[in-house]
């Protein structure tokens, strides 16, 4: 029998086709995803993948194989979230999709505004990456996703700003920096910048603005460093004794080695927003939305 978490990993090696990046975004390894996708092709009696020394296709039947685990987990996750309604006995379940790092300052206290004017509904957040949270929304098994403005994203999903934060300057807690209770912009001349790798985080909105807010106060980025997931940051400071430009937020990150200073007149430079489907038919929605209205900042 084929494991749910297996089909996550298979979902992931379709959507990707890297075994890399597909086992960075199901947190295992790659000898491991290798080991699961062998034992589904096994159960499911044949070759699903395309395989090469360096390159990953997809087959026919590895893509019939793709759409029948995205509607297994879909209705898995459905029947999961009906039953905790039904049991608890809620009157109505709304699904929000969060990178965690944002989860303490943003999502949970607006679960509570929420929450405090709808107690008899449940909320159910999901901790995901930001490319996964509007996946999610796309397939429904969200209705909102919560993460930083961005340009870029499917033209049916809608964008509503509720809070701002600010960048701050990540860098090692051993560097100087790091004492000050807060840093300009003249403070980082001269140093080596680490963005994200875009490609596997779908951040190319805050690179971006990040590149553009240092060019405008006279600092190149020259040849950065990339880290390949934000919880590889610090690692990657390390490597290349950089600084880093974040949004603020991302100090919940629960690592002890890198310090978030932040850095002056920033303060409100990075919207929050809530995003969701136009056509979305879950009628707590807009009263979710009616309560992010009260969001404070």
């Amino acid at each position: 029998m084929i494991r749910l978490n297996y089909m996550d990993e298979f979902i992931a090696l379709a959507e990707t086709l890297s075994f890399t990046a597909a086992a960075q975004r199901c947190f295992t390894t790659s000898s491991s995803l290798r080991r699961h996708i062998a034992e589904i092709e096994e159960d499911l009696g044949g070759r699903l993948f395309g395989r090469t020394p360096h390159h990953v296709s997809i087959t026919p039947a590895d893509e019939v194989a793709y759409q029948s685990f995205k509607r297994i987990r879909n209705a898995y996750e459905q029947t999961c979230s009906e039953v905790a309604m039904l049991s608890h006995g809620a009157h109505g379940l709304i699904k929000i999709a969060s990178p965690y790092y944002w989860t303490e300052d943003f999502t949970e206290p607006l679960v509570a505004l929420f929450t405090g004017t709808e107690p008899s509904c449940t909320v159910q957040i999901m901790s995901c990456q930001i490319l996964d949270g509007e996946e999610a929304l796309i397939s429904g098994r969200a209705d909102v996703f919560v993460d930083q403005k961005t340009d870029h994203h499917d033209p049916d999903i809608i964008c509503k700003p509720f809070s701002t934060q600010g960048f701050s300057a990540v860098v090692l807690a051993d560097d100087p920096l790091a004492q000050r209770e807060r840093v300009a912009f003249e403070d980082l001349a001269g140093r080596r910048f680490v963005f994200l790798d875009p490609k596997p985080n779908g951040v190319e909105d805050m690179n971006r603005q990040c590149a553009d807010l240092l060019a405008s106060h006279g600092i190149e980025a020259g040849s950065p460093c990339f880290a390949q997931q934000i919880d590889t940051l610090g690692i990657t400071l390390r490597e290349c004794k950089g600084v880093s430009l974040m949004p603020y937020a991302i100090r919940r990150m629960d690592r002890s080695y890198p310090a978030f200073v932040p850095i002056e007149g920033q303060q409100d430079a990075v919207k929050m927003c809530l995003y969701y489907l136009a056509d979305n038919s879950n009628p707590l929605l807009p009263r979710f939305l009616d309560a992010a209205t009260t969001f404070p900042g």
